[in-house]
């Protein structure tokens, strides 16, 4: 079973990566290990902002304090793309000082790392990732929604090396296998860890259609400073033979097993499951398998009428693993010239530790976590819209969420919907998110907008005295004064309300923002 660690005691993230100080000597290393050839851009930008807040501190009514925000935001963006390396990093320095009280001034670093080389052609590679950001704890303060008004922060620092050995055999065999070790640091009460996962994977290759197979080995563990341990394994084995051009038969065997001291013993059954079924391959497009055994059923439909649109969606019946019984995975899109639609599903068993080594980053537009960070428009993230309850405990999460794009000659408008469940399985508590965003945007010109985004969140938790929903509307003008020179001014007003009315607070905003980019 997993260990308690002693209050204070934190001996799973070296010192010498407390800081953000090693992102510079590695992307050093890592630059200068790119060839000659390769292809380069470096773009310093700054951004300066003057913000007028109603209610710096999210006071309740009758004791709001107003004050301006004065931010100065240099950046820096590096991207090197060659034949053996690629790099990728942003880095951003946000600095922010208030005229009510200047012992609210503070230096927040938003960043994100990513870096890759081939050490031996189609045998050997190693990628390297890190970031940091901020997160609010739902219960430490008046939540809001950035970092400028409002709670405590906590900082999440991320830093992870992946060697990946993988290589095909011919058409015969392809294997894969990822050695990673990560460590996750947070500023405030949540647990630093240093996290290792491995991942071993076979498969067949293209010259055995008629009779396919594919086995994989993963495990993963987490040492947390201050909370117990977790650590699982699990293999699986899958064969399909094609008995007809149509029709295959298929089996599967695996194994999962869960190691964890901060859960209801009950919720995790380790062990063995089988089973066997069919395949329909109607046609290229379309393809449909179900499965039934001991302690598994598995039904999956695959939809792709277009290389554009596609519908995924599988079921499990399963009473062996973290997550027994029923549950779902979906994902569906349709993308067209000038619109797009995306719906999704998926529940899982995870921790904080756990999921900041997704390396995602929050999508501003979308109001959704995305996998990919696009920075494209000079936009850095931080943390903004969903706030959670901070904690050690796992929780099982069941999320949903729905996009929709549209894309006009002089406007686009953008919605999004989500909602997120989640049960902490040591306390036993229940909170549920859901919210979504709805954006338009005019073409004023070859270089002017105008931007309208209503933002919305509702909360509830278990313990009702945290329930709370939170309206934001704001208005922002864009103009290009020219390629490099930005200038922004806008308007916005938030409202949040809770149960029990000692946290609501209203506050409204007028801002100016400059972004030049050399």
């Amino acid at each position: 079973m997993g260990t308690r660690r002693a209050e204070g005691h934190v001996r799973c993230f070296p010192a010498s990566l407390s800081g953000f100080g090693w992102i510079l000597p590695l992307t050093a290393v890592m630059a200068a290990s790119a060839p000659l050839r390769a292809e380069t851009t470096v773009s310093p930008l700054l951004e300066v902002a003057e913000t007028w807040s109603s209610n710096i501190n999210l006071a309740a009514d009758g004791e709001e304090e107003a004050s301006w925000v004065t931010e100065v935001a240099p950046a820096i963006r590096y991207q090197a793309t060659g034949s053996r390396t690629d790099l990728y990093l942003d880095y951003r320095l946000q600095s922010l000082f208030y005229s009510s009280d200047s012992d609210r001034n503070n230096t927040y670093q938003q960043g994100r790392l990513e870096a890759s080389r081939k050490l031996v052609e189609e045998w050997l590679s190693i990628g390297v990732t890190g970031s940091i950001s901020q997160l609010q704890d739902f219960t430490s303060g008046q939540s809001g929604y950035d970092n400028i008004s409002g709670g405590k922060r906590t900082d999440v620092k991320r830093f992870g090396a992946e060697p990946v050995l993988r290589h095909s055999f011919g058409t015969l065999v392809d294997v894969e296998s990822r050695l990673r070790r990560d460590w996750v640091r947070y500023s405030g009460d949540l647990s630093n860890s240093r996290n290792d996962s491995f991942l071993l994977r076979a498969a067949s290759g293209e010259r055995l259609r008629r009779l396919r197979w594919g086995a994989s080995y993963r495990s993963y563990r987490s040492l947390r400073s201050t909370s117990y341990d977790i650590s699982t394994r699990s293999a699986l084995a899958t064969t399909g033979y094609s008995a007809t051009r149509k029709l295959d038969l298929v089996a599967e065997v695996g194994y999962e097993y869960r190691d964890s001291e901060g859960s209801d013993a009950q919720r995790f059954n380790n062990g063995s499951y089988w089973g066997g079924g069919l395949g329909w391959r109607p046609s290229r497009r379309f393809s449909a398998t179900l499965l039934g055994g001991d302690r598994y059923k598995r039904a999956s439909l695959s939809l792709q009428p277009t290389a554009n649109t596609y519908a995924r969606v599988n079921w499990y019946d399963r009473t062996v693993g973290s997550n027994p019984g029923t549950s779902w995975t979906a994902d569906v899109a349709i993308n067209r010239r000038h619109a797009s639609y995306r719906i999704g599903y998926f529940e899982e068993v995870t921790t904080y530790q756990q999921m900041e080594l997704l390396g995602n980053c929050w999508d501003q537009e979308t109001n959704t976590y995305s996998f990919e960070c696009s920075t494209d428009d000079g936009t850095f993230w931080e943390f903004v819209g969903e706030v959670y309850v901070l904690t050690d405990e796992e929780f099982l999460r069941k999320r949903g969420w729905a996009t929709i794009a549209l894309q006009g000659r002089r406007n686009s408008i953008a919605l999004s919907t989500y909602r997120e469940d989640r049960t902490y399985l040591l306390s036993e508590n229940d909170e549920t998110r859901y919210g979504g965003t709805a954006s338009w945007r005019l073409s004023l010109g070859r270089r002017s907008d105008l931007t309208t985004q209503l933002y919305a969140r509702i909360g509830e938790y278990s313990d009702s005295t945290l329930d709370e929903w939170l309206v934001r509307l704001s208005l922002v003008l864009t103009r290009n004064l020219s390629k490099r020179l930005r200038l922004q001014t806008g308007l916005s007003r938030a409202q949040r309300d809770d149960r029990d009315g000692a946290s609501d607070y209203t506050e409204n905003r007028i801002f100016a923002r400059v972004r030049l980019e050399y």
